[in-house]
């Protein structure tokens, strides 16, 4: 397993890893009329320093070795 993963993710059928873009919230319009499509996230979740969004229109699989650093991750509670 590449050694910048987690251990959590155990063996992995496929090298892929789902990645969800996210951008600083600035009050975007578009992000508050779609709050399903565009989940908002205080400073301090997962370790953010600012408030964000994910953007969820934005999500790809990538193959584990693009992976350079791992940023976080969020719980199931958020």
């Amino acid at each position: 397993m590449n050694k910048r993963l987690p251990s959590r993710l155990g063996k992995l059928r496929f090298p892929l890893v789902f990645v969800v873009s996210m951008t600083t919230d600035r009050g975007q319009e578009w992000a508050g009329n779609s709050p399903d499509l565009y989940m908002q996230f205080s400073a301090g979740v997962a370790g953010l320093k600012s408030p964000s969004i994910a953007l969820l229109d934005q999500v790809r699989a990538i193959d584990v070795s693009r992976i350079v650093a791992y940023r976080g991750s969020l719980t199931s509670d958020i």
